[in-house]
């Protein structure tokens, strides 16, 4: 019997057919201010896994800030605990800033949640911001 596949436990995903996972989405904060926000959610139904990349951008788009006002576009990836990035944008942010991250290879179990959130206090600068996730999903 010849056997065209690993045998035993296997290291890398085995579906022929994995989903493609995109999921995209952008906002401009204004002068009022905005608490933490929800800009994208991606969880992995049961039964799947999933190997993704996140992109995080945020630019200030008219400037500048005011004494203490900030924002913040930042990941939550349930597998990574608190070492996702995050992008701060302050007092010192003339306009025109802007700051990105990109993460890859991230691995994600059945069940496990990965999401970018945007927050900005209340002052005269407006804020865009930008978030990606994106990957394939397997059979777990």
């Amino acid at each position: 019997m010849r056997v065209y596949g690993p045998s035993g436990s296997r290291s890398t995903p085995t579906d022929r057919n994995p989903a493609t996972v995109i999921q995209s989405a952008g906002a401009v904060v204004g002068v009022g201010g905005l608490g933490d926000t929800t800009l994208i959610s991606y969880t992995v139904p049961a039964g799947r896994r999933a190997l993704l990349t996140c992109s995080i951008t945020a630019a200030v788009e008219q400037g500048p800030f005011g004494a203490a006002e900030l924002a913040f576009c930042y990941l939550i990836v349930a597998s990574a605990g608190t070492g996702a990035p995050k992008i701060i944008l302050g007092q010192t942010s003339p306009a025109g800033a802007h700051g990105e991250h990109n993460v890859s290879g991230i691995q994600v179990a059945a069940g496990q949640v990965t999401q970018v959130h945007y927050s900005k206090t209340a002052g005269v600068a407006l804020v865009e911001v930008s978030g990606l996730i994106t990957g394939v999903e397997y059979d777990a």
